[in-house]
């Protein structure tokens, strides 16, 4: 291929989606190693909805291109070749969340939360400046040779059919990772974003989406109208706040704010290696955690009642459960009865 745009020469394909095809290239320009995005036209799309969706594209890339971010891949550049958009972006070494879990195996909670806070800031800065992601998921998120995670690939448009038309809306997104209410075609917003997040949490952890099945119709029946598969991996505070923010109702979801207390508690506390785990030390363990809980477990309680408050606006009809999300051998433990039962 000749430059694409005049300027950049495409090097090598250093990742593939269903979005389309990220090349490693050169920018001729200022001589420096750059990542472009090939993104994939949908089959069966072509003349006015070809236009339609190569302008929604290139329109939503300007708008991530005004993001500047620790925690972002930032867009430099966005560019038609052959009738087709191409996004440029900041080449990052390392690897995807995705491929560190499938070669390395899940991930203990409290490096999962460290990333949970840096996709979190990323997804704040973002909604900041009106964006919604609608992708988050384990291979949207990069995992940099020093340990930085960075959240990629913002929205890009997707044609959606609205039975007697057809009509358009941002990234379809991945089943396994996508908030309920957007099955629904409801309007989705910054609580639907974090409803991804704590489904990328929960895989960081138990090495499998949350309502992972093995048919497609399954899948998105299972993210309307079930509860998520058991956290068997997870610390007692990680699967609370991920449970937390599973919840089917967008407005009963945490905050940002109760969200990173939860994770900050998470990633400062250090997991044990596994098989030398002494039973007073994980009782104490699992005492500090229950204090972290009902902690914020409150503050989402006052936060819920401060905005509207009562079940009519997704408050809380009884107490919360602290012990929400905790196994009953863990609850056993953090009581002192023997594991075994």
């Amino acid at each position: 291929m000749d430059l694409l745009a005049g300027r950049y020469r495409l090097a090598e394909p250093v990742g593939e989606g269903g979005g389309g095809t990220v090349w490693r290239a050169v920018d001729e320009l200022l001589h420096r190693e750059v990542a472009v995005k090939q993104l994939r036209i949908p089959a069966g799309v072509a003349g006015a909805e070809l236009a339609e969706f190569t302008g929604r594209a290139i329109q939503e890339a300007r708008a991530a291109g005004r993001l500047s971010h620790p925690s972002i891949v930032m867009v430099h550049d966005v560019v038609r070749h052959d009738g087709q958009p191409w996004i440029v972006m900041d080449l990052v070494a390392g690897r995807s969340l995705d491929k560190v879990i499938r070669e390395d195996g899940p991930l203990p909670a409290a490096r999962a939360a460290e990333i949970g806070l840096a996709v979190l800031d990323a997804l704040e800065a973002a909604h900041a400046q009106g964006i919604l992601h609608r992708d988050v998921k384990p291979a949207n998120v990069l995992i940099a040779p020093d340990g930085r995670a960075l959240l990629t690939d913002f929205g890009i448009a997707a044609p959606v059919s609205h039975g007697n038309g057809s009509g358009w809306q941002s990234s379809a997104g991945s089943p396994a990772y996508m908030a309920p209410e957007r099955f629904r075609g409801e309007p989705d917003g910054p609580p639907s974003d974090r409803w991804s997040l704590g489904a990328t949490l929960y895989t960081a952890v138990e090495g499998r989406s949350p309502f992972q099945r093995p048919m497609a119709a399954a899948l998105v029946a299972a993210v309307l109208m079930q509860p998520p598969q058991p956290m068997v991996r997870a610390s007692p505070g990680m699967a609370w706040i991920v449970l937390a923010l599973l919840d089917k109702d967008p407005a009963r979801r945490p905050p940002p704010a109760v969200v990173r207390q939860a994770l900050r508690a998470v990633a400062a506390t250090p997991s044990a290696p596994a098989g030398h785990r002494p039973r007073r030390l994980l009782r104490l363990a699992l005492g500090a955690v229950l204090v972290i809980v009902i902690g914020v477990a409150a503050g989402l309680a006052a936060w819920r009642f401060a905005s509207g408050g009562g079940a009519a606006a997704g408050g809380f009809t009884s107490a919360p459960d602290p012990c929400r999300g905790l196994t009953d051998a863990q609850v056993r433990e953090l009581l002192g009865a023997d594991a075994r039962g």
